[in-house]
């Protein structure tokens, strides 16, 4: 690819998370000394966050292509957002090269234009988007359309600073997990009925300390908090949840967390920018992960991390190679 002075837009970010091991959460140096517990109970499933690429579309021709580890890319100030309407499956993985990105301008709040504002790809997100009837509305559509074709799962993740509930396919919980930040997380439930899933989360997210929308939620924080002290927080939550809500909720809770794949060290040492700190500057992409991408300035030391929500389906990406 070469240079596209009107920008290309970065359609998704492609991401595969893969079971690595399952881990012993050490205690720290105080609950050593008081030997408050067994180690052996702390135990998480730890997958990898494996990057595939970025697929990107020019607004001129429409054609697609993808950019991976290794390339370089310049960022533009975006002058145009477009319709996040696309004809992949609901139901089952696809392949995101072979789907049509619409390069109409978006209507609605939620992205989509005139004429995709009522596709199912509309209705879905405003099912697990929206709020109040507006959304279980939406939800009870998908369920006239699909039926019990589709698995949805509800989840818990914290990510140190509190928990948040979210519902997402159950065929790509971890993907889901891998793209937002989190110390770890948890699968609570599972339901083929959208309404009824949206409707607990909803209900989950209605309980004192709990979240489907965070107000704040910080890469650092997520970095730097113990796993241990997030694994006995979310344990206690999904107690609660099943006691207040009398949720059916399974004998035996798995909690998994998605790490990236290269070194940790290097979001620990990257900077959290706008596109307009690192315009015009030539970057090499490095990785995706918790919704940031990680790029480093070439011939430099320098590391930084982008927002996804900043990127998508926005004209941003001016040199490609």
């Amino acid at each position: 690819m070469v240079k596209n002075t009107s920008g290309y837009i970065p359609r998704i970010f492609l991401i595969e998370a893969r079971f690595f091991n399952r881990r012993v959460l050490g205690l720290d140096g105080l609950d050593r000394f008081l030997s408050l517990k067994s180690i052996g109970e702390d135990v998480v499933e730890e997958y990898r966050s494996i990057f595939r690429g970025i697929i990107v579309q020019d607004p001129g021709a429409g054609s697609l292509d993808i950019i991976v580890a290794g390339d370089h890319i310049k960022l533009l100030s975006p002058t145009n957002e477009y319709c996040h309407w696309h004809n992949g499956y609901l139901d089952k993985r696809d392949n995101p090269l072979e789907r049509i990105y619409c390069l109409k301008k978006p209507l609605s709040s939620l992205g989509y234009c005139r004429e995709h504002n009522d596709s199912l790809r509309a209705i879905y997100t405003r099912c697990f988007s929206g709020g109040g009837i507006y959304s279980l509305g939406a939800c009870k559509r998908l369920d006239d359309v699909f039926g019990k074709t589709i698995m949805y799962s509800l989840y818990l993740l914290d990510y140190g600073l509190g928990v948040k509930v979210g519902t997402t396919r159950s065929w790509r919980i971890y993907d889901r997990i891998a793209e937002q930040p989190h110390v770890v997380a948890a699968r609570l439930m599972e339901s083929s009925s959208a309404y009824t899933i949206r409707e607990y989360e909803m209900r989950i997210g209605e309980l004192h300390g709990l979240s489907e929308k965070p107000h704040r939620r910080s890469l650092r924080d997520v970095l730097s908090y113990p796993p241990r002290y997030s694994l006995k927080r979310l344990l206690s939550v999904i107690e609660k949840i099943g006691k207040i809500l009398n949720i059916p909720l399974p004998d035996q809770r798995t909690v998994f967390r998605i790490l990236p794949s290269i070194d940790i060290a290097y979001y620990n040492k990257a900077k959290n920018v706008e596109i307009k700190d690192v315009e015009g500057i030539k970057l090499e992409v490095m990785e995706y992960w918790a919704g940031y991408l990680l790029v480093s300035k070439c011939n430099g030391n320098e590391y930084y991390l982008i927002k996804s929500k900043n990127l998508l389906h926005r004209n941003c990406l001016g040199v490609i190679r």
